[in-house]
């Protein structure tokens, strides 16, 4: 070989050496995640075609609009016909299912658009979204790119644009169910569950209400309110105990979101209602928790543990399990004590507390990593300090105890809330769900977020949500190619076979109304096997719900292979 030869040969097997090792990067892996390529035989007529098959159904979408539909909404148009553009777009390109275009309302210095967009794809629109403006907020002047896939936002765009015709078209994947308030909302979640409970009265060793969740009061209701004062009308303490809290559930409205009921209180809440006199009469969207008892302290100091539950489809319902980590207080505990830094350990008390010690420029470096520190903790090093301690001497409490009754309690809570779901297969939802611990080891649902912090106070938090925001957009992204990759099979399939002919409008389909049924069926959710996750490997969620499957065995851990049944069957 000559000299230049040998240089090629060296350039080439560098140049394919550093492909290689991209597609294996993280940040590449929705962009890169399938060799396929997807093509139509003939793009013209399958866009008639589609256009046929892909009906917009107005009854399943506009029961979910809200008043503020059709408002301002980054600047973005009212396009009605977006849905049609993006079809036109994907058929003259199916291969956009793989490139991960998004589109994200998260600020620009936010870690969504800093690090997992990037990671993940491609931010289409980056000057849209709450860094934008204000007054380019209030004009209509943006279009949501027809090559988008896609949709990761901090609001609910489905309140303000209609799914299926303005944006999460069929072959796109958004954030957000229409219908998740039953279990998002903490004023309507413990009623939901008191509904839910009726199922499993005669069975209460399936599910126990009492044994679920503390007891909780939306004072905006007329009949919880009196219940709750009640209640406290009736009680006597010694002590200044901290037996309640309280939450705000619009927390613009102060703040911050829970605060401990103390004396001072107990006697304003007596005075606003009038010992319960005015129940349904004064407007407030306060609701009250009852506080749990003996709850189980981590080196002296109150804890949450915070989960992660993604429903990856409701049509299907398919959701998966993660975990989380534990949120810990501040301070000591002490049950009489005021300081919420002492009795709350949800991740917005840590965050402002650590934001406000930053600012104060009263601690050492050294100082303010000791307090992060101290804000967080890892599953295992909570199981450790239980052996420490003598609580449990089981070296596997996580995999045996913990993450399977914290999965149950999510196949309840999903159980409870999925039939306000709206059923179509191009949205998603991830939600943080928080729960504690009483010192018997017993775990209480304290609540569900649709929207959590994605802002890491720590370099353990921010390294967190990147990889559950990378794992969570290859789950939804592959859905969205398995089913790209059956559209595009299917009505190849038809061209090839004559299964139309001309019309008025361009293609007219043999057998219409049972084309459309295949075609229902063909995209709702299931993987095809070259884009299911590596759950439990590479990929950090389980899967815990897929009605892809019947009975017992639509509740599993792990892959189907290999799946483990944590239902049992007398709680079907």
């Amino acid at each position: 070989m000559t000299p230049r030869q040998i240089l090629y040969v060296v350039l080439g097997t560098f140049a394919l050496t550093v492909f290689v090792l991209t597609l294996d990067h993280p940040k590449t892996r929705v962009l890169f995640s399938s060799w396929e390529s997807l093509r139509f035989d003939n793009p013209f007529k399958a866009y008639h075609i589609l256009k046929k098959l892909d009906i917009f159904e107005i009854t399943s979408s506009e029961e979910y609009k809200s008043p503020t539909y059709g408002a301002h909404y980054w600047g973005l148009k009212v396009d009605n016909g977006y849905c049609e553009k993006h079809r036109t777009y994907f058929v003259e390109n199916p291969n956009m299912v793989y490139e991960g275009n998004f589109f994200t309302d998260y600020g620009k210095t936010h870690q969504v658009r800093t690090m997992a967009v990037p990671e993940n794809g491609k931010d289409l629109h980056p000057v849209i979204g709450f860094s934008m403006p204000k007054a380019n907020r209030k004009i209509y002047y943006y279009n949501l790119k027809p090559e988008t896939s896609m949709i990761f936002t901090n609001t609910e765009t489905f309140t303000k644009r209609i799914i299926g015709k303005q944006f999460s078209c069929l072959t796109q994947t958004s954030n957000h169910i229409p219908g998740h308030d039953l279990l998002d909302k903490k004023e309507l979640v413990y009623g939901g569950l008191m509904d839910y409970s009726k199922q499993y009265a005669h069975r209460p060793g399936c599910f126990n209400l009492q044994k679920f969740a503390p007891k909780t009061w939306f004072l905006g209701n007329q009949e919880e309110c009196l219940d709750f004062f009640s209640k406290l009308n009736g009680s006597t303490k010694g002590e200044e105990a901290i037996s309640y809290y309280r939450k705000v559930t619009n927390p613009q409205a102060e703040g911050t979101k829970v605060f401990p009921v103390t004396f001072e209180d107990e006697a304003k809440l007596k005075k606003t209602f009038k010992d319960g006199e005015k129940c349904g009469k004064v407007m407030t969207d306060n609701i009250i928790q009852q506080a749990v008892a003996r709850p189980l302290l981590f080196e002296g100091s109150k804890f949450d543990i915070r989960a992660f539950m993604l429903v990856a489809s409701t049509n299907p319902l398919m959701a998966y399990y993660r975990d989380g980590y534990l949120t810990r207080s501040l301070y000591k505990y002490s049950m009489t004590y005021k300081d919420p830094g002492v009795n709350l350990a949800h991740t917005e008390m840590a965050k402002k507390v650590l934001e406000f010690a930053e600012k104060s420029k009263k601690y050492s470096v050294e100082d303010l990593r000791k307090i992060k520190k101290r804000s967080y903790a890892g599953y295992k090093q909570l199981q450790d300090y239980l052996r420490k301690e003598g609580v449990t001497v089981d070296a596997y409490w996580l995999d045996n105890y913990l993450r399977p009754q914290i999965q149950k309690a999510m196949i309840h809570l999903l159980r409870m809330s999925q039939e306000r779901f709206l059923k179509k297969s191009s949205i998603y939802e991830l939600y943080a769900v928080d729960f504690m611990l009483d010192q018997d080891l017993n775990l209480w649902f304290i609540d569900a977020n649709s929207m959590p912090v994605l802002q890491g106070w720590t370099s353990d938090i921010i390294e967190f949500n990147n990889r559950m925001l990378g794992d969570t957009f290859e789950i939804v992204s592959g859905l969205l190619k398995s089913r790209a990759k059956r559209i595009v099979k299917y009505i190849n399939g038809l061209c090839a076979n004559d299964e139309f002919g001309a019309d008025v409008d361009g293609i007219r389909v043999y057998d219409l109304e049972r084309r459309r049924e295949e075609f229902k069926k063909l995209t709702s959710n299931y993987f095809e096997k070259e884009y299911e996750p590596k759950v439990g490997g590479g990929n950090g969620f389980v899967k815990i719900v897929d009605e892809n499957y019947a009975g017992r065995e639509r509740y599993i851990r792990g892959d189907e292979e290999n799946g483990i049944e944590i239902f049992e069957p007398r709680c079907f």
